[in-house]
């Protein structure tokens, strides 16, 4: 839980109203969030066809929001190392077949 209230002071006050650090492209909620790397690596899937068309940025949230569902930052079900592996492997199969469907050309 202290990550995610780290995360909500880090937060600006709306929407992408900030620059990443490397100071191209669309602004970040996070400040200091530098995405460029992800960015690029998205849109070069984008263009060979691996990756549904978009704003790189949107599905990088989408994915992100997406696996930090069972975080420790998540307000419906905080994962523990203490629950079976089982649970775990169940949770990351789901995870993974939510973002395949969701990102696929």
């Amino acid at each position: 839980m202290r990550s995610g209230r780290w995360g909500a002071r880090a937060r600006v006050s709306r929407g992408r109203t900030g620059r990443g650090r490397s100071g191209s492209g669309p602004g970040l909620v996070i400040r200091d969030f530098d995405t460029e790397p992800k960015r690029r690596v998205i849109a070069e899937a984008q263009a060979v066809g691996r990756l549904r068309s978009g704003d790189p940025v949107s599905l990088l949230a989408l994915v992100h929001g997406t696996a930090s569902a069972w975080s420790p930052a998540s307000g419906i079900y905080a994962a523990t190392s203490d629950e079976p592996s089982a649970d775990h492997d169940l949770r990351r199969a789901l995870l993974r077949e939510c973002v395949e469907r969701a990102v696929a050309p």
